[in-house]
C-alpha cells in the first residue's frame, strides 16, 4: 500500500472510531501502545493507562472532523502524518484543529500510534 492510501485509510478508521457514540470511546485504545504518548491540546499523557483516562475524560456527546489535508512521510517501519482540518463538539461551533500522528510497526507486522499531537485552533 502507497503512503497516500495508507494515511487515507488510517484516518478514515480513526477518526471514524472517534465520531462513535461517546460510550464506544474506550475502543479508542486499540490505536494505541503500552509506549504511546500524546498530547491533547497541551496536556501530555504518558502510556495508555493515562491516554485512557484523558479519552475518557472527554465531555462532548459527539463530534464530528472534516480532514481537509493530509501530509505523510513514509520511514522503514513508520508514518508520520500531518493532518489539518475542522471538527465539531456536540452543537458547538466549529473549531479548525491540526493532529500529528507518528504511526510504528509493531513486532505482529501491524501499526499503532506510538505518538499523538493534537491542538485546536481557537
Amino acid at each position: 500500500m502507497d503512503k497516500k492510501s495508507f494515511g487515507q485509510t488510517f484516518c478514515g478508521e480513526y477518526y471514524g472510531a472517534m465520531m462513535k457514540d461517546k460510550s464506544q470511546r474506550g475502543a479508542m485504545l486499540n490505536f494505541y501502545g503500552q509506549d504511546s504518548q500524546m498530547i491533547y491540546n497541551g496536556e501530555e499523557c504518558n502510556g495508555l493507562p493515562q491516554i485512557a483516562r484523558k479519552i475518557e475524560s472527554l465531555g462532548y456527546e459527539k463530534i464530528i472532523y472534516k480532514i481537509e489535508d493530509l501530509d505523510i512521510i513514509e520511514r522503514p517501519g513508520c508514518y508520520v502524518m500531518l493532518i489539518f482540518g475542522a471538527l465539531q463538539m456536540d452543537n458547538s461551533d466549529e473549531f479548525r484543529f491540526t493532529q500529528t500522528f507518528n504511526v510504528v510497526q509493531n513486532q505482529n507486522g501491524g501499526f499503532y500510534i506510538q505518538t499523538d499531537i493534537l491542538r485546536l485552533i481557537f
